[in-house]
């Protein structure tokens, strides 16, 4: 099975971009925690997600770029993954896009949240720290090992990576054949 990873960063500057979020969200939806319990403890209804109005622009895109590790993407295509394709352990999550004015630009967003990260690089095709925990060098090149890829999801984050969203060839196939904007993915190295 082909895996690629998702790039999720400004493809067009015509697209809405989000380049920092700064609250007790923000744990979760990098690092793969559960986002739904502490947005009830904190009484959030959604998250609000400020655009970035330097960065890009104002058009609404399937996919929000970002550089903060946050899987944004509009309502209807994120239902519509979920659906078809197996996530495995993960939540959604509301989302808004805020403009500089606080003014919310668009309420027809989810943050999609897949739980944990799996154990999948390979140590011998990557550049690592050294330490106790795997952990590719910034920079680093890196590889996959291809029998411990999950064959039971089609999103899911690499343990070892700071930030990236693996996807598998038949959900990008279907991300393609759908014309969903602003994805854009990279070839994964997989021994």
């Amino acid at each position: 099975m082909k895996i690629y990873i998702c790039k999720s960063k400004p493809t067009d500057r015509k697209f809405c971009f989000v380049s920092r979020h700064m609250s007790a969200l923000s744990a979760p939806m990098t690092r793969g925690f559960a986002l739904l319990p502490l947005m009830e403890e904190k009484g959030a209804k959604r998250v609000d997600l400020e655009i970035d109005e330097d960065q890009g622009g104002l058009e609404l895109p399937d996919l929000v770029g970002t550089r903060l590790n946050y899987l944004i993407m509009r309502t209807a295509v994120a239902e519509t993954i979920e659906e078809k394709f197996n996530l495995g352990p993960h939540e959604v999550a509301p989302a808004a896009l805020i403009n500089k004015k606080e003014r919310v630009h668009s309420t027809d967003y989810t943050v999609v949240n897949p739980h944990g990260r799996l154990e999948c690089i390979d140590p011998n095709r990557s550049d690592l720290d050294g330490g106790e925990e795997i952990f590719v060098k910034i920079f680093g090149k890196w590889a996959l090992k291809g029998d411990t890829i999950p064959t039971d999801r089609d999103i899911f984050r690499v343990k070892g990576l700071p930030s990236g969203y693996f996807f598998t060839e038949r959900l990008v196939e279907f991300i393609g054949e759908q014309k969903y904007t602003n994805f854009e993915f990279g070839d994964v190295t997989v021994s």
